[in-house]
């Protein structure tokens, strides 16, 4: 899950583990998970497990339909290909949900309520 994942990258980075200029990131490796879709769709699709090049062509395939607009936006950004060198990243907002309304002075549109 998500939070755990977070919850450990801020932890290590808290320790002092953590790369970058300013030691708050952590490296996310896709290695692993490229080589094992690799291998689930080489045995779907009763191709050789063992051929290095095709399981990991095959594995970037699913990386890809599930992660490429991330993929693509992280390369952009960084000019790092993260299909080959690992990500660094490190535990930010993404969304909200609920809370109130407020304008730019934190009020509510609860006339004195501020938040």
């Amino acid at each position: 899950p998500r939070d755990v994942a977070s919850r450990a990258a801020k932890e290590r980075c808290d320790a002092g583990f953590g790369v970058n200029e300013t030691g708050e990131a952590v490296f996310l490796d896709f290695a692993s998970a490229i080589e094992r879709y690799g291998r689930e769709q080489a045995n779907i699709k009763g191709l050789d497990e063992n051929d290095a090049k095709l399981v990991n062509t095959l594995g970037k395939d699913v990386v890809k339909a599930k992660y490429g607009n991330l993929f693509q936006m992280y390369e952009k950004i960084t000019d790092d290909n993260p299909y080959e060198t690992p990500m660094k990243i490190y535990p930010a907002v993404h969304y909200t949900m609920g809370g109130l309304w407020v304008d730019y002075n934190l009020m509510t549109n609860v006339s004195g309520l501020y938040a």
